[in-house]
């Protein structure tokens, strides 16, 4: 396996993928009414909208209904790893980042790949230009593959702390929905199973749906805008640590840290993801 996953990150190290869309009104419009139906906000920022633009074409899935095109292959083609996760990401603006309207051209390349244990942790570049070729956003992910099922955490181990009442800036409870889930997902044209198919997830070993990373990531930066409408912000580094799943009470906390700020949801005083907004400010 490590000779076919070794074989694989040199060939696919020297490939490149272009994708050109137009970061359109209306797709934006449908992504803020899904947005404001979990989480009121009067700031109009596009902080993590394009998550929903310059996507992959989905022409290879894989068991999990997951595009393959970036997944470690055999030299015959076939998939090494039937499960994947959204595991962590960093975005990067430049200037204002993707605005209404402008056609943006995303260049993705594979720029490392990890071996650890049974899994392998893929990160993809991305660098989104406008049309005079001035980068606007430049974006991080990585992804786990793994042919293990989904281990539940032990609820009484080692808990994460959330922050006491004095640090936090802001919290706002709410929950997502399998509509919400599988709205956000259409709109990013995101065919993963783990975000619609509840009978797929327990399969999985998944209690239920879970909200994808991209939502986990939009969310956070919809919340934090909502609280600091005139923050721009220069860059956001996330990490999952537990799916989230739907029908679920969860808390959103922002709280201040140096000059940077901290975003976590948390659930039961654990944290299933956060991350760290830097501003320009």
């Amino acid at each position: 396996m490590k000779q076919q996953i070794a074989a694989w990150a040199k060939k696919i190290k020297n490939c490149s993928w272009v994708w050109d869309d137009v970061h359109s009104i209306g797709q934006h419009n449908h992504l803020s009414t899904l947005l404001q139906g979990l989480i009121p906000s009067q700031s109009r920022n596009l902080y993590g909208t394009h998550f929903i633009f310059n996507n992959q074409s989905n022409t290879n899935l894989g068991s999990d209904g997951y595009d393959n095109y970036q997944a470690p292959m055999s030299e015959s083609g076939n998939p090494l790893f039937q499960r994947r996760m959204w595991v962590n990401g960093h975005l990067e603006y430049f200037g204002k980042g993707p605005q209404i309207n402008d056609l943006i051209r995303c260049i993705e390349k594979v720029k490392a790949v990890r071996t650890v244990g049974t899994s392998v942790f893929v990160t993809i570049d991305r660098d989104f230009a406008v049309s005079n070729g001035s980068t606007v956003l430049r974006e991080l992910r990585t992804l786990v593959y793994t042919n293990e099922l989904y281990e539940r955490p032990q609820v009484d181990k080692d808990p994460q702390v959330v922050p006491s009442e004095e640090e936090l800036v802001a919290e706002k409870q709410f929950l997502f929905s399998l509509n919400d889930v599988r709205r956000f997902s259409s709109l990013s044209y995101n065919l993963h199973k783990i975000h619609s198919d509840v009978q797929y997830c327990h399969q999985e070993n998944l209690a239920n749906v879970i909200a994808s990373g991209p939502l986990l990531a939009s969310m956070m930066l919809h919340y934090f805008s909502s609280i600091f409408p005139d923050v721009k912000i220069r860059s956001f580094k996330y990490r999952n640590s537990e799916p989230c799943y739907i029908d679920e009470s969860l808390v959103m906390h922002v709280r201040k840290k140096g000059a940077n700020y901290e975003i976590h949801i948390v659930k039961d005083d654990r944290k299933l993801c956060g991350g760290i907004v830097v501003s320009n400010d």
